[in-house]
């Protein structure tokens, strides 16, 4: 089998701030938009795409829990005495 050629390869470092600018709230989503504009290898573009489409999957499947199931959640939160 023969090994297929990487090109440049990302430090361990790279990937930790990269990691770490994932684990803010928005700026995690501006973060992943600029890495598939301007990622020079393949790994960090292929890394946010799959990120910005995980995000945006749970965003949406958020919202829609609070359209069918909002009034239950907002009893739920009453009841556990949780002030809105």
């Amino acid at each position: 089998m023969a090994r297929e050629k990487t090109g440049k390869s990302v430090s361990v470092w790279n990937w930790i701030g990269t990691l770490l600018l994932a684990a803010i709230p928005v700026v995690n989503i501006i973060t992943m938009i600029v890495l598939i504009v301007r990622a020079r290898t393949r790994t960090r573009r292929n890394f946010a795409i799959a990120a910005l489409a995980l995000e945006v999957f749970f965003l949406l499947l958020f919202a829609a829990a609070l359209v069918f199931f909002g009034e239950e959640i907002i009893t739920w939160l009453q009841t556990v005495r949780i002030p809105l």
